[in-house]
């Protein structure tokens, strides 16, 4: 039993950690996000931060939509466009300043 808790102890797969935050399968799926995305939002409270400070926690987004800048925790790739994604929103206001960020999931399966 008290090798069990040594092993759970051990464990950093769920904290935060930028370089495997960045680490990816194929260039494309980002391999250790989804496990770290609970520890992240408890441990960094990015509201009122500059999205320079942000970029310098998480690196580069995979991309920006108007006053949203997202980061991509998990996508299935079996058809085009994907039939499931998740993403890390982080909305900012004109002087850059995250003002909230937002947890989005879509699964096409589960429109049908």
């Amino acid at each position: 039993m008290a090798f069990l808790v040594i092993i759970a102890g051990c464990n950093n797969f769920d904290k935060f950690d930028r370089k495997r935050w960045s680490e990816t399968k194929d260039g494309i799926e980002f391999t250790y996000r989804a496990n770290m995305l609970d520890n992240l939002l408890q441990t960094h409270n990015f509201k009122g931060m500059k999205l320079k400070r942000v970029t310098d926690t998480l690196g580069r987004p995979q991309g920006f939509k108007k006053q949203i800048m997202y980061y991509d925790i998990a996508m299935k790739l079996d058809t085009m466009p994907p039939s499931y994604i998740k993403r890390l929103y982080i909305h900012f206001n004109a002087d850059s300043v995250v003002t909230r960020t937002e947890i989005f999931e879509h699964d096409a399966k589960k429109k049908k």
